[in-house]
């Protein structure tokens, strides 16, 4: 019990010596960062699979229709343009794309969509389109078998 007795006016001094030359009043300053449940610093952003097969396709035929979904992770509404790198490409100039099976197809070059903005800050946004190589009227002739052919689309994302 006197050891109890002892530590508390120990305690109690300690303490009493820590506030000795403090003022009466004092001021601190609060601060913090607001953030707005409903601004977002616009920003532009896409994401789209980095490879897309398109299967076996022969000059006079169209191929499989692709189903390719894209995220808009940005916080803004866009336009999206996808243009292939090259453009002398004469084999992949007749992609065609579309936005719903219900719509019709449309050349690269000639095609756009609307892909909206997430509805909250920091979530992305998913959606979709189709996308095949049509060859029925490629003019050239395909002599020889030109397996893993590629070229590099871009896709173009602009504010609305």
């Amino acid at each position: 019990m006197i050891i109890r007795v002892y530590l508390l006016l120990s305690l109690a001094l300690l303490l009493s010596l820590m506030f000795l030359g403090a003022e009466q009043n004092s001021t601190v300053c609060v601060f913090a960062n607001i953030i707005s449940d409903t601004y977002c610093e616009q920003q532009v952003g896409i994401q789209v699979p980095p490879n897309l097969y398109l299967g076996n396709v022969t000059r006079g035929s169209d191929g499989d229709s692709l189903k390719v979904y894209i995220n808009n992770t940005g916080t803004v509404n866009l336009i999206i343009t996808p243009l292939l790198q090259d453009s002398q490409e004469k084999i992949f100039s007749h992609l065609y794309f579309q936005r719903r099976t219900t719509e019709s197809w449309r050349r690269i070059g000639n095609w756009t969509f609307n892909l909206s903005r997430a509805s909250a800050c920091g979530e992305v946004y998913d959606d979709y389109f189709y996308m095949k190589l049509d060859l029925r009227n490629y003019p050239d002739a395909i002599n020889n078998h030109l397996f893993n052919y590629k070229t590099n689309l871009t896709f173009w994302a602009m504010p609305q």
